[in-house]
């Protein structure tokens, strides 16, 4: 019993080192109702907020919640919003690899109807797991959709932020490690070929690779987002998404979807970690726990109740030999990925 008791203590004296970031916490709305009201009176429906934006801005980026088909959907519900590709002509993605530009430029301008690029633009990522709901695939569909509908010198340009990576070279795993720590290198290089073109730009990228960190910590890899904003100056506005029940409640009057922007008082109020505790860990080693949501981002997309599905698409689950290569490659990369997809083929068994 005293060497359980021991331990128990240990323990506990490592949360308290880590300030108890990872104990399990929910999330909260600090804010007054009168702060509610007077921020949300001030907030326009998901395409007016971007068109507001790009009002001041060359560049738009939606934080994505991996495996939350509610933000992506609402994502492709902006692509098909009447005038909204006709006045952004570059959009950046993180779901893809660029091994694959040349084929997806191909399958978007109608020189081939393929479908198989989406699948090997996707499956060939870094995080591969993480891109195989088919509402990305319908990303790349209303793309599609709308160049063929509209006279070349009108057509949109669709960039796979990821750098050319191949998963028949990797043989350990220090090498697909070396290339997820410079993943953010590619990413920077793609938004700025889109940039440098003087079209408005619509980027949607995880919502971490969007955080604004000022001033730059001396430590830590820094976000895309921080990076892009130093080297241009106020032409990047960055949205949040929300996803949070406990948050979702408190915005519940707000239509769907709605973008709530920062630059008002109740924001500086508002910790990122309020909305979403689990981002204490990685705000934490960049030392910004304690940054609010006005500091770290430009805007909050309120989607309305969502959840994550944490289950394969069933055409996924029929694919044996996909299902196989994708074990074989977790059990390179190891880790939290490799548990997380035998998690997720667990919950699509018991699902179908």
């Amino acid at each position: 019993m005293g060497r359980f008791i021991k331990a128990v203590l240990v323990t506990l004296s490592v949360f308290a080192a880590l300030g108890c970031d990872y104990l399990p916490r929910s999330a909260s709305w600090p804010l007054s109702d009168e702060q509610t009201q007077q921020w949300l009176q001030q907030t326009p429906n998901f395409y007016q907020g971007v068109k507001a934006a790009y009002a001041q801005h060359q560049v738009v980026a939606i934080g994505d919640y991996h495996w939350n088909n509610r933000v992506m959907a609402e994502v492709n519900g902006l692509l098909q919003h009447p005038e909204f590709l006709h006045q952004v002509k570059q959009l950046v993605v993180e779901f893809g690899n660029a091994r694959h530009q040349q084929a997806m430029d191909d399958y978007l301008n109608g020189k081939t109807d393929d479908e198989l690029v989406l699948d090997a633009a996707r499956r060939d990522a870094l995080f591969f797991t993480a891109w195989m709901p088919e509402v990305y695939a319908d990303f790349f569909k209303i793309v599609r959709a709308y160049n063929l509908s509209v006279n070349e010198e009108k057509r949109v340009k669709v960039w796979l932020a990821e750098s050319p990576f191949y998963w028949e070279r990797i043989t350990g795993h220090d090498q697909w490690q070396q290339a997820a720590n410079h993943k953010t290198d590619g990413f920077v290089n793609a938004a700025q070929q889109a940039m440098a073109s003087g079209d408005k730009v619509f980027m949607v990228f995880g919502a971490f690779h969007l955080l604004n960190i000022e001033p730059q910590p001396k430590t830590g890899a820094l976000p895309m987002a921080t990076l892009l904003k130093h080297a241009y100056p106020n032409k990047i506005f960055t949205v949040w998404p929300i996803t949070e029940p406990q948050i979702n409640e408190a915005l519940s009057s707000l239509a769907v979807p709605s973008l709530l922007p920062t630059a008002v008082p109740a924001a500086s109020e508002l910790k990122l970690v309020d909305i979403l505790p689990k981002a204490r860990i990685r705000l934490g080693r960049l030392d910004r726990k304690e940054d609010s949501v006005q500091k770290l981002i430009d805007g909050l997309l309120y989607v309305g109740p969502s959840e994550r599905l944490n289950q394969f698409p069933e055409s996924i689950m029929q694919d044996q030999a996909w299902l196989t290569e994708m074990e074989a490659r977790l059990n390179i990369v190891g880790g939290r990925p490799l548990s997380a997809f035998k998690e997720i083929v667990s919950n699509s068994a018991l699902a179908n």
